[in-house]
């Protein structure tokens, strides 16, 4: 069975958010975030990576210039 390893810190990720709950959203005390969560933002980086590859030019040896 493949077992996909994290590509995102998921301390890290939870205590940004967080950091910016309290700054953008003042009233509101956040202070779990659901694994569901963490898996979904997981999974949307792994995507945008995806499309960061298949946009990128054929180029080169070199990845470089995301947009």
């Amino acid at each position: 069975m493949f077992v996909k390893k994290r590509l995102i810190y998921a301390s890290r990720v939870k205590q940004l958010i967080r950091d910016k709950v309290k700054t953008m959203r003042p009233g509101w005390d956040c202070k779990l975030i659901s694994k569901s969560a963490i898996d979904q933002l997981e999974a949307n980086f792994r995507a945008m990576i995806i499309r960061t590859i298949q946009a990128h030019p054929t180029v080169g040896k070199t990845f470089k210039e995301v947009y």
